[in-house]
């Protein structure tokens, strides 16, 4: 008798991890599929022989541990999906409500299943053939975009110089990016927020800050796709894939520098190849947070039981703490990329404190991603935002004051913004992109911090609109007496679906 192969639960145990990563190619190393490949398969193996010793019957109880991982990881999908849709005025998309009914269809399958008595090679053999097509589908899909990349692959754009002479003496470089931290006209003229001690005592430490400072564009990773490729981006040019393989980190790397990355858990900007060491914090990867939220633990992502909220807030101090230490680890000179997500939402932060009375960010009963919740750009939030722009002020006070003290040379700080703040985009109810592109929403978004702590000779080119696809020319100009030319300072509007250029 013909052998029938049981491989359907091992592929159901995989099609939720490679679909997402398969959505999100190019976005995602492949390195962070590991882990959670490895714990689904071990669930599914360790169902699957508890089953199968229990009901005696290995077909049977994989076709249940299958059916189980189904209904298990599509649970997120259904929500997101309802979460529009309303009964007699009572929305469809809440935990309370779906959950008793997954719980239902999860025990009225596993009943079937086992009453079912007639051989079940048939069902056996289609889920089979239905995972098989599944896989070979979402595997396609990233075999299409690796092979689109290494058509489109290039080098660093032949940009090249000579060292300096001074090359014994490098500084260090810490580049700080401080997410949706708005330009400190936009905080007073558009917030009503005139709180001037950041400022003040950056001016007094020798910074020279962007009284224009606007940004390139205003989305995160085309921000810094622009800025650490020194250029602007070309349509069609992958962004994600030009901030990992970015310009300027392997020209700091052939003039001696050690590359540092303090990952922020957002996946446009990790991994970055060029790196020698990575600082690990708390926090989950955006890619693990995807993956919990299309699954059945969904409702309880806000529990202790993952809490990575918490993490979350725990990822951006530690963060802040690592940044001055590093000079201590390391010998001869480096370079240190550290994208702190904050003020950015969600409000975790207080003024006065690191932990407000209630974190303000939107439920995850009401919105996805809570990194990504537009929501938490409405008005009612502007106090939140200001409170954590605060807090914000005092860790990078507190930041640069220990940077400094560690330092033998003088080092480069670059406190930069990759985009301002949305209050005013989010006003507009309309989604195109004119609708939104008004006067003061394009001030406020395109608006940013953006303050250099450089050498006397690399002050005297700084200049008011200075934006971030220059930033690294200067620098490079100051430190190793290259040559490059200073681009003119435009910027683009981003708006999910276009690019628009004002």
């Amino acid at each position: 008798m013909k052998k029938k192969w049981i491989i359907h639960p091992f592929l159901f145990a995989v099609i939720p991890v490679l679909h997402i990563f398969s959505n999100n190619a190019g976005k995602v190393d492949i390195t962070v599929i590991i882990m959670p490949l490895a714990i689904s398969l071990f669930f599914t193996i360790a169902l699957w022989s508890f089953l199968t010793f229990a009901l005696k019957d290995v077909k049977r109880a994989g076709i249940i541990v299958s059916i189980f991982l189904l209904l298990f990881f599509s649970y997120g999908h259904f929500y997101h999906g309802l979460g529009n849709l309303s009964l007699m005025g009572a929305s469809l998309g809440r935990h309370r409500f779906l959950l008793p009914v997954w719980a239902f269809i999860t025990v009225l399958s596993t009943f079937i299943f086992l009453k079912i008595r007639r051989p079940l090679n048939g069902f056996n053999s289609f889920l089979n053939v239905t995972a098989s097509v599944v896989i070979i589908s979402s595997l396609f899909n990233i075999g299409v975009y690796e092979s689109a990349k290494a058509r489109n692959k290039k080098d660093s754009g032949g940009i090249e110089f000579k060292s300096a002479e001074k090359e014994n003496v490098l500084p260090d470089i810490y580049y700080i990016i401080l997410d949706a931290y708005t330009n400190p006209e936009v905080l007073k003229d558009m917030l009503g927020y005139d709180e001037k001690s950041l400022i003040n005592y950056l001016n007094d430490k020798g910074f020279y800050i962007a009284k224009d400072g606007r940004t390139n564009y205003t989305s995160t990773c085309l921000s810094l796709a622009c800025s650490l490729n020194m250029r602007y981006i070309h349509k069609g040019e992958n962004s994600v894939e030009l901030v990992r393989s970015n310009t300027v980190m392997p020209l700091l790397k052939s003039h001696g520098y050690k590359i540092v990355n303090i990952p922020s858990g957002y996946s446009d900007t990790a991994p970055i190849h060029s790196v020698d060491f990575e600082i690990n914090v708390s926090g989950y990867h955006e890619f693990t947070i995807t993956l919990l939220e299309t699954s059945l633990l969904y409702p309880f992502t806000q529990t202790k039981i993952f809490d990575y909220i918490s993490l979350h807030r725990k990822r951006i101090l530690e963060t802040f703490d690592m940044i001055p230490k590093v000079r201590s680890r390391l010998k001869g000179p480096f370079f240190i990329f550290a994208h702190i997500v904050c003020p950015h939402p969600p409000y975790l932060f207080g003024k006065e404190s690191a932990l407000t009375e209630r974190s303000r960010f939107e439920t995850f009963e009401d919105s996805g991603n809570f990194m990504l919740v537009n929501n938490n750009w409405s008005p009612e939030f502007k106090a939140d935002y200001l409170n954590q722009v605060s807090f914000v002020n005092k860790k990078v006070r507190l930041l640069v004051e220990q940077i400094l003290k560690n330092s033998e040379i003088p080092p480069i700080i670059i406190l930069q913004a990759d985009h301002g703040s949305a209050f005013e985009m989010y006003k507009i109810k309309s989604g195109t992109v004119a609708a939104r592109q008004t006067e003061t929403s394009i001030k406020e978004r395109s608006g940013i911090l953006n303050a250099y702590y450089l050498p006397e000779e690399g002050r005297e080119l700084l200049y008011d609109s200075i934006t971030p696809v220059n930033t690294f020319r200067l620098v490079f100009n100051t430190i190793f007496n290259a040559d490059f030319e200073l681009l003119e300072d435009r910027v683009y509007w981003y708006d999910f679906a276009e690019v628009t250029e004002f």
